[in-house]
């Protein structure tokens, strides 16, 4: 299951996406990626070629933090960046991944849980009839 930073008010989890949001933007500019500079969405690309698609869908954000049952507020872990493992410096030790540059801004001691399902409401019982 997915890893997720936790905690305790809206405004601290925001606070994790917008440093994750700022890293991951330096990252994908230096991949070629265009950024919009009006809304800061990062155009996606062709395949193909590398070209932009300012038509495609754009990434606005990385998370939109999400309150638990228990109060806390979680937003999905770096480690699931796309290109999370792509090695922007091999000759560091250990080498600097996408997903390590990303997290090199969030505080080391924030606590990161396994999802569990105890944090969602039960979805409601579906009854079909035939």
């Amino acid at each position: 299951m997915a890893r997720y930073y936790v905690f305790e008010t809206q405004a601290q989890a925001q606070a994790c996406v917008e440093r994750i949001n700022a890293r991951a933007r330096v990252v994908y500019r230096l991949q070629g990626y265009q950024i919009d500079t009006s809304t800061g969405d990062i155009i996606g690309q062709r395949a193909s070629d590398n070209a932009p698609m300012p038509d495609a869908a754009r990434t606005q954000t990385w998370d939109v933090p999400r309150q638990r049952l228990d109060g806390r507020w979680i937003v999905r872990h770096c480690e699931a960046v796309p290109g999370a493992t792509f090695v922007l410096k091999p000759t560091a030790i250990p080498p600097l991944t996408v997903a390590d540059f990303v997290a090199q801004d969030i505080d080391a001691t924030a606590l990161v849980q396994v999802e569990d399902p105890s944090w969602w409401p039960v979805p409601p019982l579906v009854i079909v009839r035939v």
